[in-house]
């Protein structure tokens, strides 16, 4: 796959590039979605509407995260081939 990218690095670096990058989204997606689910297993929402807000920015975290999996193993795949 040609893209913007292989005319500065090669195709393990981008490689390597994507997985650094992964790693450190993933990590931080992880760390929300502990923060946010402690505040409902506590019991420290401040109200129904504000746990229904919690419960849908969990379900938003989790979709973004496996999206940006799915697009980094595409991408890892496509630049393998």
């Amino acid at each position: 796959m040609d893209c913007f990218w292989s005319s500065y690095f090669s195709s393990s670096d981008i490689g390597y590039i994507l997985m650094e990058i992964w790693d450190e989204v993933i990590k931080d997606y992880n760390e929300e979605l502990n923060k946010l689910k402690n505040i409902i297993s506590n019991g420290t929402a401040e109200s129904f509407a504000n746990y229904r807000q919690l419960v849908g920015h969990i379900q938003g975290i989790e979709w973004a995260r496996e999206n940006f999996t799915t697009i980094v193993k595409r991408r890892m795949y496509d630049e393998e081939e």
